[in-house]
């Protein structure tokens, strides 16, 4: 990657572009067929399962009657949550924040749809990222190499097509990032942005 940075014309970005997306969601689909949602993943699918079924976060009917056999296959799955409700109810003790980003892609084709649009959003944190380096340090080989080293190592491509709150936190980071260094006065529009993007990241996760 340094050689060919140092030496060849700067990659257009829909270049780039199409082959980290091409790339992550190549991942993604293998990750679908031979791993499937584990760990953390099928609880947030749950949730979001729940907000398009019923309207609400109680997981207790979810879990009874074993709905999360939609995209999840390898026997009981066993609530996560820290206390029941005031009315016994079981609710998840993941935020709810990627759920709700994920929403409209699991009512318009389930896990596989969510899937390939976490590998969107992986491809759009690499394009941030290499756009933050070019923001930073005013050094577009820099930034080209970064870019492609990073889409393309761990552990961003290990994270292609996985449910986590990660990489849209990640994303989210870039972004306000890429406005808070951008040379001159702030426009309404880019402190928007970055507020935005800043303030949703509790949603994700509290780490």
């Amino acid at each position: 990657v340094a050689i060919l940075t140092e030496r060849s014309p700067r990659v257009p970005g829909l270049v780039f572009w199409i082959v980290i997306l091409s790339a992550d969601v190549a991942v993604a689909y293998r990750v679908q067929r031979e791993v499937g949602p584990q760990g953390d993943e099928p609880h947030y699918l749950m949730v979001a399962q729940s907000l398009l079924r019923d309207g609400d976060l109680s997981l207790e009917k979810d879990y009874a009657e074993g709905r999360y056999g939609a995209f999840f296959d390898q026997g009981p799955l066993a609530p996560h949550y820290r206390v029941r409700g005031k009315h016994g109810e079981v609710f998840s003790l993941h935020a709810v924040g990627l759920s709700v980003l994920v929403l409209p892609v699991y009512a318009l084709g389930g896990y596989p749809a969510v899937s390939f649009f976490m590998a969107l959003i992986c491809a759009l944190l690499a394009r941030e990222i290499r756009e933050l380096v070019r923001t930073v340090f005013h050094d577009r080989q820099l930034a080209e190499g970064i870019g492609w080293i990073v889409a393309l190592s761990p552990p961003l491509i290990h994270y292609s097509g996985l449910v986590f709150t990660e990489v849209p936190a990640a994303l989210l980071l870039a972004v306000a990032l890429r406005r808070a260094v951008t040379d001159g006065e702030w426009t309404a529009r880019e402190a928007l942005v970055a507020g935005l993007a800043l303030a949703s990241c509790p949603w994700l996760n509290v780490r």
